[in-house]
């Protein structure tokens, strides 16, 4: 049975965008909460809605 390779970096060539790109969500999260006032649930609902794109868009 072959196994599958797991692809931790979409971008081969350049690291540090692929760790960007992985850490969007949480920026988004935390930067709605502090800068905006959004209430933490609602601020979550927009950092899930980040991470199912960044998920089906780019990895």
């Amino acid at each position: 049975m072959p196994t599958w390779p797991q692809v931790y970096t979409p971008f081969l060539e350049n690291l540090w965008l692929s760790a960007l790109l992985a850490s969007l969500p949480v920026g988004v999260l935390l930067g709605l909460i502090a800068f905006t006032k959004i209430k933490a649930h609602v601020s979550a609902l927009f950092g899930l809605v980040t991470a199912l794109l960044v998920a089906i868009r780019i990895y």
